[in-house]
C-alpha cells in the first residue's frame, strides 16, 4: 500500500496549541467558516469599524455607479496587474472593472468602490478598511499562496491569527527540505499513524 493510498484512506485529526498552550476544542464542521473565503474584516492601518467601512464603501459604489450610469445591482471589480484572462472572465460574468489607473509609479490603490479586488500585493488589499462583503484574493498575514512550501507554512501559521485548525480545510502537508527537522519527524510519525489506521480498517 502506498503512502498516498494511506492518506486517501484516513485523514488524521490534528489539533494545534495556541499561544496560551491549551489545545483548542474541536468545533463541528458546520460552525467553521471556510478558511479560504476571500473576504477579510481586518485591516493593517485603519481603526475604522466594520460598519463605518461598509457605509463608506457602499457610498463610494453608489457615487461611482451614478457617475458611470450603471445599474444598482452591478458588481464592480478591480484587477491590479496584467491579468487579461481574469478580466475577460469577470466581464463575461457581467461584472464591470473600476477605471482607476495609477498616474505615477508612486500612486497607491486606495479606492473603496468595488466588490472584488485581485492584486499580487497584499498591502494593496489591506491598505484600506474593508467591508465584510468585499472580497480580496489574500488572507491577512499570508505571504505565499502560489508555492507549495509557502502555502504549507502559511496555512499552519494561520492558527495564530484566525483561530482555525487547518486539518478542517487543508490536506496534510509537510516541508521535507530538511531531513532532520521537526517537520520531517512529524511526517514519519504521521505516516506510521495512518498506516496503522488503514490496516485496522
Amino acid at each position: 500500500m502506498t503512502f498516498i493510498k494511506l492518506l486517501n484512506d484516513c485523514v488524521r485529526a490534528r489539533k494545534f496549541k495556541p499561544k496560551g498552550g491549551q489545545v483548542q476544542d474541536e468545533k463541528p464542521r458546520h460552525e467553521l467558516k471556510q478558511l479560504f473565503v476571500l473576504q477579510n474584516k481586518t485591516v493593517y492601518t485603519s481603526e475604522k469599524s466594520e460598519d463605518q467601512a461598509s457605509r463608506e464603501a457602499k457610498s463610494a459604489i453608489v457615487v461611482y455607479k451614478n457617475k458611470h450610469k450603471l445599474s444598482s445591482d452591478q458588481q464592480i471589480f478591480k484587477v491590479l496587474g496584467l491579468y487579461h484572462c481574469l478580466r475577460d472572465y469577470l466581464n463575461e460574468r457581467g461584472m464591470v472593472e473600476h477605471e482607476w489607473q495609477p498616474k505615477f509609479d508612486t500612486d497607491k490603490f486606495q479606492i473603496t468602490a468595488w466588490h472584488f479586488l485581485y492584486t499580487t500585493k497584499s498591502r494593496d488589499a489591506f491598505r484600506i478598511p474593508l467591508a465584510d462583503w468585499q472580497f480580496v484574493n489574500h488572507i491577512l498575514g499570508s505571504k505565499a499562496l502560489t508555492t507549495k512550501v509557502g502555502l504549507t507554512h502559511m496555512m499552519k501559521n494561520l492558527i495564530w491569527q484566525h483561530d482555525r485548525d487547518i486539518s478542517e480545510t487543508f490536506p496534510q502537508s509537510f516541508d521535507l527540505s530538511d531531513l532532520d527537522s521537526e517537520e520531517t519527524i512529524n511526517f514519519r510519525e504521521d505516516a506510521k499513524f495512518n498506516q496503522v489506521i488503514a490496516l485496522l480498517k
